[in-house]
């Protein structure tokens, strides 16, 4: 099955509209995020960030309609969580056709500054996460497959190629 048309590129903060904040950057075809919630938490070690963690918004058909992510997943890389791998997921299944479940996340590396976490890396942790999905034996995992527009290497955050990962359920 082709990936399906993305209308979210990036997430924002809810009170700018003006400069997205992160790129979407992985997709998941007919994978539930129930499912993803629990082999990440179970298999990868990833958790639920609790309070150390702000919401991010994506446009949903216009900016008037927009939804905040349905999950949070951090996987803590030091005791404190100053430093932590981070996914934000959005379940898109309702408004895209022809698509049993589509699930988008946008992957990035946190650092604390000062007052919370700011994005520090995408490429390489969407390759990491990339690397956490193909451990699970049913999923297929294909790096960068789907052109999604959204390149930048501006905005004060770090590079992303405009490139999304898809994980997809393996045929039997």
């Amino acid at each position: 099955m082709a990936v399906p048309p993305i209308p979210p590129k990036y997430t924002w903060a809810y009170t700018d509209w003006s400069r997205p904040s992160d790129p979407i950057n992985v997709i998941f075809i007919n994978i539930y995020l129930e499912e993803i919630q629990n082999y990440l938490e179970i298999e990868r070690n990833w958790e639920v960030p609790g309070l150390f963690a702000s919401d991010q918004y994506i446009p949903v058909q216009n900016i008037i309609n927009s939804s905040s992510q349905n999950l949070q997943l951090v996987k803590r890389i030091d005791s404190f969580h100053f430093t932590r791998y981070h996914a934000r997921f959005w379940n898109l299944t309702r408004y895209i056709r022809d698509v049993r479940c589509i699930i988008v996340a946008g992957v990035h590396l946190d650092r604390f500054r000062g007052t919370g976490h700011v994005s520090a890396d995408f490429e390489s942790i969407e390759d990491f996460f990339a690397n956490e999905c193909r451990q699970n034996s049913v999923w297929q995992v294909t790096y960068d497959e789907y052109e999604i527009g959204n390149r930048f290497a501006g905005y004060e955050l770090p590079y992303n190629d405009g490139r999304a990962t898809v994980v997809r359920r393996k045929r039997k």
